[in-house]
């Protein structure tokens, strides 16, 4: 649950700041919560019923924060993070928290929800605000935000390549993560989330005031942020980009080819980093880079199709379908029960269609009359 409710929070950059955001969020929301309660009229607001309603509701919203993302109701699967963990928060508010606070707190049912409501808003204000800065003060400061199966990092290409792990999520100029087969990671580099495939190798080039990032293989699924740096840049063996906050997708195959989707926004496509003559590309449209920048090409609806499969990865890995696509295996679903047959009206009966009645049965033998004298 530490992970998904890390996530449903904003996952920020650094644990201190997740350690200060999350107490804001308790003690300011719990001060808040009582004044809610007593302009609501509730009989009882002292911290003795207040407390526990407070601490109590506040582990079911977590919970169902967490079980949202886990499980990803079907009408919320394309929709955002804050989305999703919030039908969550407002189920357990409904379910568990406004009931729990109605007794504890001797108020009505509808005053409870909005009591709830009202704090949570303010929470999500503080956490948003929090996140915000967070990312803004510490963007140069590249982490891992969430890996699934084998990702390996090392500080530098002379160093042997390590297994991630809690204590090296943290990266460094000059660094390097590369996801192998069935396993993906998503990184957060000057305020872009970067979700790497199976099979994809990146390299932190440079930070400072104009980031890069080399793709050295695979393909890669960037999305920029509030706090995205306006000059961050991605290069390959053969091509440059200079992204300016667009969200887009970069592949390099073995062959020497560098392909460019772009999700939304712009950006400018040359043979480097710092090429005069980059060709501008713009939403829903690709490039292809070999010995020359190819004329943008409208996507197809199977090229938007992937986008938005990433997309759905990128704003929950938590879920089941959504793992599945990184893992390759298949999820299994529920197959429904078969329907019970209906009688067919339709039928004729055998002796209407001309077939011979069926024969009596016989008898097993005469009647026994049990006043009858025996012989």
């Amino acid at each position: 649950m530490s992970n998904s409710l890390q996530w449903a929070m904003g996952y920020p950059v650094s644990d201190g700041h997740f350690a200060l955001t999350f107490l804001l969020v308790m003690v300011g929301g719990a001060k808040l919560f009582q004044t809610m309660a007593s302009t609501f009229n509730a009989l009882r607001y002292g911290w003795g019923t207040c407390a526990p309603s407070w601490l109590i509701g506040c582990y079911a919203v977590q919970m169902g924060m967490a079980m949202a993302l886990t499980s990803q109701p079907e009408f919320l699967v394309d929709s955002p993070r804050i989305l999703i963990s919030g039908f969550g928060a407002l189920l357990a508010v409904l379910i568990v928290a406004a009931p729990i606070t109605k007794y504890a707190m001797s108020v009505g049912y509808g005053a409870a929800v909005s009591c709830w409501l009202t704090t949570l808003a303010a929470a999500l204000f503080i956490a948003t605000v929090s996140s915000m800065i967070g990312g803004g003060v510490l963007t140069g400061t590249p982490k891992v935000l969430h890996w699934q199966g084998d990702v390996r990092v090392r500080d530098t290409e002379n160093n042997p390549w390590k297994t991630i792990s809690k204590d090296r999520k943290m990266l460094e100029e000059g660094g390097s993560i590369q996801a192998l087969s069935g396993s993906g990671a998503i990184v957060n580099i000057a305020g872009y989330r970067i979700l790497m495939l199976p099979g994809s190798q990146i390299r932190i080039a440079e930070l400072g005031e104009e980031p890069r990032v080399t793709l050295q293989e695979g393909r890669i699924f960037s999305r920029g942020g509030p706090s995205a740096n306006r000059k961050f840049r991605y290069d390959t063996k053969n091509a440059g980009l200079r992204v300016n906050g667009a969200d887009l997708m970069l592949g390099f195959t073995p062959a020497g080819v560098t392909s460019v989707l772009v999700a939304d926004g712009g950006l400018r496509v040359g043979r480097s980093v710092d090429s005069k003559d980059m060709v501008s590309v713009k939403k829903r449209y690709y490039v292809n880079v070999t010995a020359n920048v190819s004329t943008p090409v409208r996507a197809d609806n199977e090229l938007l199709e992937d986008l938005k499969v990433l997309g759905r990865y990128s704003e929950n890995p938590f879920a089941a379908a959504n793992r599945a696509m990184i893992s390759g295996r298949k999820v299994k679903k529920k197959e429904p029960k078969p329907a019970k047959p209906e009688p067919d009206t339709n039928t004729v009966p055998a002796a209407a269609a001309g077939a011979p009645p069926p024969e009596p049965a016989k008898p097993a033998g005469p009647p026994v009359d049990a006043a009858a004298p025996k012989p």
